[in-house]
């Protein structure tokens, strides 16, 4: 309930058209108003001040340089999107594989990370609120970073 208070827009970054528009469709089921985001960007700040423009969450996938969408990767910016108290949830279809490589660097400033098979309308929903709880300040122990020998 509380994202939907809060969020009206949730912007799709994905650079394969066919799987944004599918995204777009269980953001509609989960009460949000869906914005594909098309077109190129270089610069992870100028996407990132036209989702701030356009939009109060985001669902983006990982890897964005397969068809020209960025030259940066999802996780990289969602990670500015996290300083900007922007809502943001990270989708890939490589968990296993990203999830301690490319994610590992900005894992701190990604609050959901979702396999393409998890993404439904129902865990957007609930990714989404707990995007907004953290960072409102109210951390889950899961994501409370601990010292390891």
């Amino acid at each position: 309930m509380i994202a939907q208070v809060l969020l009206k827009k949730i912007a799709i970054v994905d650079d394969e058209k066919n799987l944004a528009e599918s995204t777009g469709w269980d953001v509609e089921d989960a009460g949000f108003e869906p914005l594909i985001i098309d077109g190129a960007f270089s610069e992870v700040n100028a996407l990132a001040r036209y989702i701030a423009e356009n939009a109060q969450g985001v669902l983006c996938d990982h890897r964005l340089a397969n068809y020209g969408l960025t030259n940066f990767s999802g996780s990289t910016l969602l990670a500015e999107l996290y300083d900007r108290k922007i809502p943001s949830i990270l989708i890939t279809q490589y968990t296993d594989i990203d999830a301690d490589v490319s994610i590992r660097k900005h894992r701190r400033k990604i609050p959901v990370l979702l396999s393409r098979d998890e993404a439904n309308a129902a865990t957007i929903k609930k990714g989404i609120e707990d995007c907004i709880l953290e960072l409102g300040g109210t951390i889950p122990i899961t994501r409370i970073p601990h010292r390891t020998l």
